[in-house]
């Protein structure tokens, strides 16, 4: 919005129908309204769970190496 950038003391001097902490006001509001970031709020954190038919179709083995240093996930074969 324009008022934003012309500032308090130049809207003063225009003499608007409405004051210039109206106009800064309406503008906070809607900059406000724009940036709540209610679309993050709806969505929880963190990675979606695993779907049920994936989670128990077969089990999880691991294999280390060096000393359990480095492990490897897989899955048992059918």
């Amino acid at each position: 919005m324009k008022a934003n950038v012309l500032g308090r003391k130049v809207l003063q001097e225009i003499g608007t129908l409405f004051t210039p902490d109206t106009i800064l006001r309406w503008h906070r509001q809607l900059v406000a309204q724009k940036w709540d970031y209610s679309e993050r709020r709806e969505k929880k954190p963190g990675r979606p769970p695993t779907p049920e038919e994936i989670a128990q179709s077969r089990e999880i083995e691991c294999r280390e190496r060096l000393g359990g240093l480095l492990r490897y996930y897989y899955r048992k074969a059918a």
